[in-house]
């Protein structure tokens, strides 16, 4: 396409295909954040915007003259969905009827449009971290992740370090789009939505739904210590005027929804989640750390381990009295660091807590731990022993009966009538505080969490209280002796026989 006809072919495309409904959409279209959110509540035109925004993003202005992104012969986007079914059903309509537009052509041997410029904008769904891995080292100067609740945060970290641009008219960028909700809740409301609070508005009262709700309008745009800008924009239906006319129906069935999922899909609310696994109320489940005092006459301390190197490793320490009442009173996690720095980081814990090796009751960890590797010299060593040779002593493997477990931690989280949960966490286990209660269930399996989440204090908890509680609904458990073979490890423990040779 000629440059001459550019202006009038963009206003032909806004006139006929797109027009933005609301000043949040263009706000959405003009951020010049590296890394922008926009969304929150249903019913905002998001798969539409980042389609748009994708291949029209106006890049330079010559002599009054406009050139777009796919006006580039270099441009390269990336555009993603979680499962192939969403990326072609709800989706890819979206994208043809831009890319036909501008004379793009579907190519499905590569699941790309090919523009007459030469630029290439492709679409993909991201299943695994497999698939995450085949864009690693890529060169794109736009990514946009519809759906970005459903993504985990360190798939969503990879990608960024795709992200490049050598040419000053082609910034690169991020954009995401996305309703509260789902595993990726937690990274959002950290990273963006809380970081980049949004700015109350007028009151408004919409009549012909007796709807009243204070207007959210964008924050500031953060800046974080890598120089990144960060920018979250927020919109729903409640900024569609088509919608709030024409579809009366669909604002009905949300203003019908029950809690939580009315203040998600409604107004955008990231504090609200639905599906949670467990029962959560920090006024129950929380205790100010100066409240609690660790009492070795009293309680026996449990250190519970869930293995990961470049994921998350965690370590958390449980003081459990008499009554089997469970306190997460300190936690270590800690993603990249290699096996003998984690005994590091374990032993600052320990020393922070006035605690001896000799005041550990035993240390329950993920079996992972028992795989021998080649992190020391050339012969295979398994991270028990390495931690035993670094002083880490007692550990004993734990059951790894996920079902079981997820039953056995859902009983002692939930909050009886008028009494405390059986597992309490003091307020400086920020990490366990704000992932466990943020857990899913998983869609094909609801009796287990969805592993996609930010299960590693989880699952450091659920190896601890398997042991605490041996006899807890045991009819659930397929196999047997599993009683008999923590007995065994404990009197192995106690009669010095160093964990690592279990």
């Amino acid at each position: 396409m000629k440059n001459n006809a550019i202006d009038e072919w963009i206003t032909a495309v806004k006139r006929k295909l797109f027009t933005p409904i609301s000043k949040k959409q263009v706000t959405f279209l003009e951020s010049d954040a590296n890394i922008c959110l926009g969304g929150g509540a249903r019913g905002g035109g998001k798969s539409l915007l980042l389609a748009f925004d994708s291949m029209l993003r106006v890049r330079s202005t010559v002599n009054g003259v406009k050139r777009v992104s796919v006006d580039y012969p270099q441009y390269k986007a990336l555009l993603i969905r979680r499962t192939y079914d969403d990326l072609m059903k709800n989706f890819k309509p979206f994208t043809d009827r831009f890319a036909e537009a501008c004379g793009g052509n579907w190519v499905e041997r590569r699941k790309c449009y090919e523009f007459p410029s030469g630029a290439v904008v492709y679409l993909t769904f991201l299943d695994s971290i497999k698939d995450v891995n085949k864009y690693i080292g890529g060169n794109y100067h736009y990514i946009g992740i519809e759906e970005s609740n459903q993504f985990q945060w360190d798939w969503i970290s990879k990608l960024l370090g795709s992200l490049r641009s050598d040419d000053k008219e082609l910034t690169s960028y991020f954009r995401m789009t996305s309703n509260p909700g789902g595993i990726g809740n937690m990274w959002l409301k950290e990273k963006i939505v809380d970081k980049c609070p949004v700015v109350e508005g007028k009151k408004k009262h919409i009549k012909r739904y007796d709807l009243r709700y204070t207007e959210k309008l964008p924050g500031q745009v953060f800046l974080d210590h890598h120089g990144r800008t960060w920018q979250y924009v927020p919109f729903g239906v409640l900024d569609n005027p088509i919608l709030l006319h024409t579809d009366p129906q669909y604002i009905r069935y949300l203003m019908s929804l029950e809690e939580p999922l009315r203040s998600m899909w409604l107004f955008g609310d990231w504090d609200a989640q639905v599906g949670q696994f467990f029962e959560w109320n920090e006024l129950y489940h929380v205790i100010p750390e100066r409240d609690f005092k660790l009492d070795l006459n009293r309680h026996k301390v449990y250190r519970v381990m869930d293995y990961g190197t470049s994921a998350p490793f965690a370590c958390l320490f449980l003081a459990v009295d008499e009554f089997k009442n469970v306190f997460v009173f300190d936690e270590v996690v800690e993603a990249g660091l290699s096996v003998t720095p984690q005994t590091t980081k374990i032993k600052e814990a320990m020393a922070r807590n006035q605690l001896l090796e000799s005041d550990i009751y035993l240390s329950i960890a993920d079996p992972a731990y028992w795989i021998k590797n080649l992190e020391m010299g050339e012969t295979p060593t398994s991270p028990a022993q390495i931690y035993f040779e670094h002083g880490i002593k007692g550990m004993i493997r734990g059951i790894n009966d996920r079902l079981a477990g997820a039953m056995l931690m859902r009983d002692l989280m939930r909050i009886p009538d008028s009494k405390m949960p059986k597992i309490r966490f003091t307020s400086n286990c920020t990490y366990c505080i704000k992932s466990i209660p943020s857990l899913i269930s998983d869609v094909k399996r609801p009796e287990d969490v969805d592993t996609d989440g930010e299960d590693h204090a989880y699952d450091a908890l659920r190896y601890g209280v398997m042991y605490i509680y041996p006899n807890f609904k045991t009819e659930v458990r397929k196999e047997k002796g599993w009683r008999e073979k923590l007995k065994d490890e404990k009197q192995s423990y106690s009669g010095g026989v160093p964990a690592w040779a279990m």
